[in-house]
């Protein structure tokens, strides 16, 4: 808070603010919670589907591989023997995410779901 700015009194808060601090406080109500385990279900079933589809494992491949170190990029105050490391640790985490995508189960679906999946990856 800045010198200039000033508190506002305890009695000034609205009573939008009070109810939804209010709201925070109490219990979660039945549609709350039924909302709530219905979005985790979702999430649960993208995650299974998004582990067994391998574009998803090659789009992370690649991913590894563009943030191995380059000569020529700033490199702060690592040592070569670091940035050797990681260059080594990303490389092995790409092979390995290209090997997981040869054995998915998920080889031939449907172009709609592979366009869905590909939204929400």
């Amino acid at each position: 808070m800045h010198r200039h700015e000033s508190r506002r009194p305890a009695d000034s808060i609205s009573e939008a603010e009070m109810t939804r601090a209010d709201n925070l406080k109490s219990e979660p109500t039945l549609p709350v919670l039924i909302d709530h385990v219905a979005h985790v279900q979702r999430r649960v079933l993208v995650d299974a589907v998004l582990d067994a589809w391998p574009a998803y494992w090659e789009r992370r491949a690649r991913a590894l591989e563009a943030a191995r170190p380059v000569p020529g990029e700033y490199i702060g105050r690592a040592t070569r023997w670091e940035l050797s490391a990681q260059w080594q640790r990303l490389t092995e985490a790409a092979a390995a995410c290209r090997a997981r995508a040869q054995v998915s189960p998920l080889e031939d679906i449907p172009a709609e779901v592979d366009g869905l999946l590909g939204e929400v990856a």
